[in-house]
């Protein structure tokens, strides 16, 4: 029985920041993004939400994340593809949702 890799919390960060920049104000994406190891592909529609600070700026952030389809695939040093433990809801955390 293969076992599962753990997907650390810098890796969670980095697929954050990453799918933020690729993301890049849009109600929608569906594209791949990869990092050292990792590649993601997810569809998802973006909520998005205006906060109006109390200086009167207006501040706007991601409110809701609908997954249409995701995978993402981690590999080992010879490139074989390894079973994970990664989650949206775990990402969602790192993004601030």
């Amino acid at each position: 029985m293969k076992t599962k890799r753990e997907i650390t919390a810098r890796e969670y960060e980095e697929v954050a920041s990453r799918l933020t920049d690729a993301i890049n104000g849009n109600t929608y994406f569906s594209d791949s993004i990869s990092g050292e190891g990792w590649r993601f592909t997810p569809s998802v529609m973006v909520y998005w939400h205006t906060d109006t600070l109390g200086s009167g700026e207006k501040e706007t952030r991601m409110e809701k994340l609908v997954w249409i389809w995701w995978e993402f695939h981690t590999f080992d040093a010879e490139g074989d593809e390894v079973l994970n433990d990664f989650k949206t809801s775990t990402l969602e955390l790192f993004l601030g949702i």
